[in-house]
């Protein structure tokens, strides 16, 4: 028997659970030795799993398989709902501002606005304008859709489309116009969200009062939308970073989505070599401006070049606790 086909018999005998088995599982609805587990699950449980991972974790499990990729990319909400969530929560201060100046035709007027008819005229207008802003932008998406440098020309958000995002956070109903909401999938709204936002924080704009707020302390009624304040980094690498965030990697923390060049040798135990095919962007270094520009790169990058220098986590923890233990 020729040598090739030695080997293949001997690959089919250790599979031995037919085809599904040897695609790992890859296919939806099929299991065995090795076999992706989530397609055993109940698709509502499926779905509330994803809802529960951070936004590095639920797109990279998009690339895993077939079956999670539909999960991630399915039009039902929920798989959002947790990415949705931090963008939600990083504009907090934002949409507390649009709750306190903003009323429904099934709620009263805020009884600051009694003896204010002037300011409550303003604000009716300014909850019809929040419905037709977020429909010119619906458009005006609709028409770009195959441009991908639209995403990086627009410099605001619609407050609607936040709403929107903290509805669908919540699973509760929208109060725009069902016809409206229905153009806008769960993934839709966060890609034109995550777009404008910090990457780290996920807030839109920190100098939230001098430009939402007028100077006499009101909300501004004619304001459409939120400007993004951010700036992008240098290099191969293009992040938008608030300049809070941005200072703050003169200190590494857990919660960073990027790890400087320091902690990715420090922590990650990575030398030069191991960075230099990674992508990262430049920065102005936190310490102080004089010094030479701060390399950040993407903390899931520098985990797995990690992992691939140490084999496993195990023997990279070990070594981590080897070289500390050799500094006291």
């Amino acid at each position: 028997m020729p040598r090739a086909a030695r080997g293949a018999k001997r690959r089919k005998t250790r599979v031995g659970g037919g085809d599904a088995a040897a695609r790992g599982g890859h296919d939806e609805g099929e299991s065995g030795d090795g076999a992706n587990l989530l397609c055993a699950l109940p698709l509502a449980l499926q779905e509330h799993i994803a809802s529960l991972l951070d936004h590095d974790s639920l797109f990279t499990s998009a690339r895993v398989c077939k079956a999670w990729r539909d999960v991630v990319s399915s039009a039902s909400p929920t798989p959002m709902r947790g990415v949705l969530k931090r963008i939600v929560e990083g504009n907090a201060q934002l949409l507390k501002l649009i709750d306190h100046y903003k009323f429904n035709d099934r709620d009263p007027p805020p009884s600051w606005l009694a003896d204010q008819p002037d300011r409550l005229e303003i604000l009716q207008d300014r909850r019809d304008t929040g419905v037709r802003f977020l429909e010119m932008y619906t458009e005006e998406a609709r028409r770009h859709r195959d441009d991908p440098e639209w995403m990086g020309i627009q410099t605001s958000v619609p407050f609607g489309l936040l709403e929107l995002a903290r509805d669908r956070a919540r699973g509760a109903e929208s109060r725009f116009p069902k016809t409206l909401a229905d153009k806008w999938t769960s993934r839709d709204v966060y890609k034109h969200l995550y777009g404008r936002s910090c990457y780290d924080c996920a807030s839109f704009c920190h100098h939230l009062t001098r430009q939402v707020v007028t100077d006499d302390g009101y909300f501004d009624p004619s304001f459409g939308g939120v400007p993004s304040f951010m700036r992008e980094t240098g290099g191969a690498l293009k992040m938008r970073l608030c300049k809070a965030c941005s200072g703050g990697y003169a200190k590494s923390t857990p919660a960073q989505r990027l790890a400087t060049g320091a902690a990715a040798k420090d922590f990650f135990l990575l030398r030069p070599a191991d960075l230099r095919p990674l992508p990262h962007g430049i920065d102005t270094n936190p310490v102080d401006p004089g010094w030479a520009p701060m390399r950040l790169y993407r903390k899931v990058d520098v985990t797995e070049a990690a992992l691939a220098r140490w084999g496993d986590r195990a023997s990279w923890e070990k070594e981590r606790h080897k070289r500390l233990v050799g500094k006291v």
